[in-house]
């Protein structure tokens, strides 16, 4: 039912939402959704925050937010090797963190590099480079 009238209010009335956020600027066109952005983006029960600026949700746990991350659905590519399999910018920094630390001992032949031997050996069987 929601669906449908936020369908309506969009396409027939070209309606521009008139709800506003009290906390930031966002608007809604129904008060069930300020409701439920409050709740998601406002709440502190919620610990987990999204990394990407002014996004501002928040999230019940670890993988919620970073499956809300990935829905944002923007691909970074790390500029040392080219991975893109990096979808927020907390991810990004925990892989620099990972895989680029110079004071990470353990380096592959491809120079990525690993705080620990165990790291170094699960890279190397999964990607060939024993």
């Amino acid at each position: 039912m929601r669906t449908l009238l936020l369908h309506h209010f969009r396409n027939f009335h070209k309606m521009e939402p008139s709800i506003a956020c009290p906390q930031c600027r966002k608007r809604f066109h129904l008060q069930e959704q300020l409701d439920e952005h409050l709740d998601a983006a406002h709440n502190q029960a919620n610990p987990f925050e999204c990394s990407w600026q002014h996004c501002g949700i928040r999230c019940p746990s670890f993988n919620a937010v970073r499956l809300h991350e990935k829905a944002h659905g923007v691909e970074l590519t790390c500029d040392q090797c080219h991975d893109t399999n990096l979808w927020s910018p907390s991810q990004m920094a925990w892989h620099l963190q990972r895989s680029h630390n110079p004071q990470n001992r353990f380096v592959c032949r491809c120079t990525k590099r690993f705080a620990d031997n165990r790291g170094l050996n699960r890279h190397q069987n999964l990607t060939g480079h024993a």
